[in-house]
């Protein structure tokens, strides 16, 4: 018994290490590009986030553009949006504090504003961890855990 309760604190320890170092590491600018497919549309463009290890706060701003039927951009928003974090086993919680959409065109009118308020609640609501695969000092891999689709992010 008495091993059993040493592997599982050395297991635990080695986690809080494991966690501490990918904390450290995400501290800093990051530029995470936008590729996602939602029915007929593509969401392309560019995110880039701030991570305070001190605070535990971050913000993010991006900018993405709608695309219908694959190339054929018919609006664009950029977005702000600036909370607190944690991590832990290598899942990262956000939760927003703050959070504004601004469109820069809508050629097609589908940004009305029940759509934004819909965009804005979904932001808010969304508590589902991100989990990261590996990180070093300038990529950032992370798995979305509903669609396990990873990305990329770089370091600034």
């Amino acid at each position: 018994m008495r091993y059993i309760l040493t592997i599982l604190l050395l297991i635990s320890q080695f986690a809080s290490a494991s966690d501490s170092r990918e904390i450290n590491l995400l501290s800093g600018n990051w530029n995470c590009p936008i590729d996602i497919d939602v029915d007929e549309f593509k969401l392309k463009g560019t995110a880039t986030d701030h991570y305070n290890v001190e605070s535990m706060t971050y913000s993010s701003e991006s900018t993405i553009t709608f695309i219908y039927g694959g190339n054929l951009p018919i609006a664009k928003i950029s977005l702000f949006e600036s909370g607190s974090w944690g991590y832990e086993k290598s899942h990262l919680t956000y939760r927003t504090n703050q959070l504004k959409i601004e469109v820069i065109y809508d050629y097609e009118g589908i940004l009305t504003e029940e759509a934004l308020e819909q965009m804005k609640v979904d932001f808010l609501e969304d508590d589902e961890p991100i989990i990261t695969e590996s990180i070093d000092s300038k990529v950032w891999v992370t798995k979305d855990p509903e669609s396990n689709e990873t990305s990329e992010c770089f370091k600034v």
